[in-house]
């Protein structure tokens, strides 16, 4: 279970002149806290720092056994209080933020353009605070089936942070292909269907096979978790997402 926030500096907007990769004021901070089988374990921490593209800093907090307060731990901790649930260490944050410009995940003009839902930020409600700069000029939905919008939607999610062809230089921890040869990323100007995204584009007829979700790379790596071949996310993942599986499974045998 995770729960999420956001705190923008007051009087400040996010720069959203770029639709697919917004810019956070500095003073921005996000929050993520996990719990496990009812426990809750850390919440982590990113925090703009500076108007670099490299100033942010990072930590994961652990909770004490009173929940009264957590605690920074730079290096992360193992079966963190007495769950099955990994901290990471700092040095890891990257490894996945790091594949996008905005070292954000999530929140983003895409993922947000959701129907209201109490508690829920949406891009929607954003526009009517007057948070963004350039506020998009349409809809923001794939124009697909909803097999389609589902699958694509994962990919982009799950696994568009390291394969995507926009992704920074790094030479710190990173999980994703040195030579970018997929890219899972949904951007807005490529909407219209579903034969104009990234991900049809570059992975199917190639990890992903037409009618055949057997044969396609991209499942037999979302459904294992072994080393040998690398299973798919490397970092942050112990179990298999069956209903992430099925849903891949879906979309790819309809092709």
């Amino acid at each position: 279970m995770k729960r999420r926030w956001i705190s923008l500096p007051a009087g400040a907007q996010i720069d959203t002149s770029d639709p697919d990769n917004w810019q956070f004021p500095v003073g921005t901070k996000l929050w993520k806290e996990f719990s496990r089988d009812g426990v809750r374990v850390e919440t982590r921490l990113l925090q703009r720092t500076g108007p670099g593209a490299d100033d942010w800093a990072v930590m994961a907090y652990l909770w004490d056994d009173a929940l009264a307060d957590a605690r920074a731990v730079p290096d992360g901790v193992v079966d963190a209080r007495h769950t099955p649930h990994n901290v990471p260490s700092a040095a890891e944050c990257m490894g996945c933020h790091g594949g996008r410009k905005s070292r954000v995940l999530g929140f983003s003009a895409i993922q947000l353009a959701h129907d209201d839902q109490a508690g829920m930020v949406t891009l929607g409600e954003l526009q009517r605070r007057g948070l963004l700069t350039a506020p998009p000029a349409g809809p923001v939905t794939l124009q697909a089936s909803p097999e389609a919008i589902a699958a694509t939607g994962y990919l982009h999610a799950n696994c568009s942070h390291c394969h995507n062809h926009d992704r920074p230089a790094s030479s710190g921890p990173r999980c994703f292909d040195p030579q970018q040869k997929f890219d899972f990323f949904l951007r807005t100007s490529d909407l219209g269907s579903v034969e104009q995204t990234a991900v049809y584009r570059t992975a199917v007829g190639s990890v992903i096979k037409r009618g055949d979700p057997d044969d396609s790379d991209v499942i037999k790596r979302m459904s294992g978790r072994d080393r040998i071949p690398p299973s798919m996310p490397p970092l942050g993942s112990k179990r298999v997402d069956d209903r992430g599986v099925a849903t891949v499974r879906t979309w790819i045998q309809g092709l």
